[in-house]
């Protein structure tokens, strides 16, 4: 149970941080177009 809470863990914080990372990368685009 503790190495899937882990890995679950680990996914879950990717992903949010992932999605973050492009949200702003995709923040800057439109920014510099503007």
């Amino acid at each position: 149970m503790n190495n899937l809470a882990k890995i679950l863990m680990l996914i879950t914080y990717t992903t949010i941080w992932g999605g973050l990372l492009v949200s702003i990368m995709i923040a800057l685009k439109i920014n510099k177009n503007k």
